[in-house]
């Protein structure tokens, strides 16, 4: 398309844009490449659209696959307008531009620091673009002698979020990228193995049934992402967070319930802000359950024959945490859920705050939050937060202010 085309098509519609190309996200042909700006970072619409000035040049790339039609994994592309781009000396409309499959994302452990809480050891989830390099879209600490995550630290997009890709096919499976060699994730989080370790632990099929009965399909365990999926703008970045790096073992009406509410404050307060929030999110402690005899045992999927002895591994936590943090701001809150739908509320004794009026006073009222069976859910600050799990809390997660939601 000439200039003089272009010209007259933004005359005849009366369309004013900042540049000579723009498209919107929810146009693209899946599965999209990864967009990069001109500083080679990962690139997020502002209000669903990615905008180029005339003759501006950026990277798209396919990491571990190719874009169609060429044998390039990374190519430049160059603004002619509108969506018309040219691309190894060829026009094409950049909404048609697709990999020949899903893009491959990695994991790799961080080099400076390499360490966190206590025990933890750092990893970048992210994507190896040939001729830039590494770029991480999620950090996690991760406990290898536990074989569990201790946190996450990812953004989310605040003038992307509210326009993000909308159609997404969730993978079939997790990836167990730099999980320790003596587990096997993808079997430990079945049904089937943690009903049988539960069973093994508790005693009987029938004690077992209290927590797991067969019939329910949300009284089970399922992968609770750290990092969600529906944090991310591109399908890309969704795909990344299908780790086990990423996943601790969550009861399911719990994840469905009130922690998916935690997840949708946390992108509407990015949204209405129009900022990228800093959002860590981690778990705390061992979930015990009794046995028939009342003893309170506590809960891993698996045990591991090691020189010292057997250990346990893969616990299923008794807490979930969650801290929204604005560096605009310096303000931060943080979100507390109790990971067991058994629970008596008027004996839930291990509460990291005065719980009875925080989330109100500081604007996140939600009826649903003091129903045990959908995970009791609570407000603190992160330095109440802090002073009680002082090991997990990084310290950039801790702020002067408290964040507040819309009163």
């Amino acid at each position: 398309m000439s200039k003089l085309a272009c010209m007259l098509v933004l005359a005849v519609t009366f369309r004013l844009v900042d540049g000579s190309c723009e498209v919107n996200i929810n146009d693209l042909a899946d599965p999209e490449p990864v967009f990069l700006k001109s500083n080679n970072e990962l690139w997020a619409p502002v209000n669903g659209t990615l905008q180029w000035s005339e003759t501006d040049r950026t990277l798209i790339a396919c990491p571990g696959s190719t874009i169609d039609g060429t044998n390039l994994e990374v190519a430049s592309i160059e603004c002619v307008c509108g969506t018309t781009f040219r691309i190894q000396g060829s026009t094409i409309d950049i909404r048609r531009v697709v990999c020949q499959r899903r893009t491959d994302s990695i994991v790799w452990r961080k080099t400076a620091p390499q360490n966190c809480a206590v025990d933890g050891t750092l990893f970048n989830i992210g994507f190896d673009i040939p001729t830039v390099g590494k770029i991480p879209l999620i950090e996690v600490c991760y406990d290898m002698r536990l074989a569990a995550p201790i946190y996450s630290h990812h953004e989310i997009r605040g003038t992307a979020i509210g326009s993000k890709i909308k159609s997404f096919t969730r993978p079939r499976s997790f990836k167990s990228d730099m999980t320790p060699p003596e587990v096997d994730p993808s079997n430990l989080f079945t049904i089937r193995s943690s009903f049988a370790t539960l069973t093994n632990l508790l005693g009987s099929e029938t004690q077992a049934k209290k927590f797991m009965p067969h019939n329910s399909s949300r009284l089970r365990l399922s992968r609770g992402h750290l990092a969600p999926d529906a944090d991310g703008i591109f399908r890309s970045w969704r795909l990344a967070t299908y780790y086990y790096l990423n996943v601790v073992p969550q009861w399911q009406i719990c994840n469905a319930e009130n922690w998916e509410r935690v997840e949708s404050i946390a992108r509407k307060m990015a949204k209405n802000m129009q900022e990228d929030l800093m959002i860590y999110t981690g778990s705390s402690g061992v979930l015990n359950l009794p046995d028939s005899k009342k003893k309170l045992i506590p809960f891993y999927l698996t045990t591991v024959k090691e020189s010292e002895g057997t250990v346990s591994k893969i616990p299923v936590p008794s807490l979930m945490w969650k801290v929204l943090k604005s560096r605009k701001q310096n303000a931060a809150i943080a979100f507390v859920q109790h990971n067991n739908p058994f629970l008596d509320e008027a004996t839930i004794s291990d509460r990291l705050c005065d719980d009875s009026t925080h989330c109100a006073q500081y604007g996140f009222v939600n009826g649903q939050f003091k129903n045990v069976t959908r995970g009791y859910t609570y407000c603190c600050t992160v330095d109440e937060l802090s002073s009680k799990l002082p090991s997990l809390i990084p310290s950039e997660a801790r702020a002067a202010k408290v964040l507040c939601g819309p009163k």
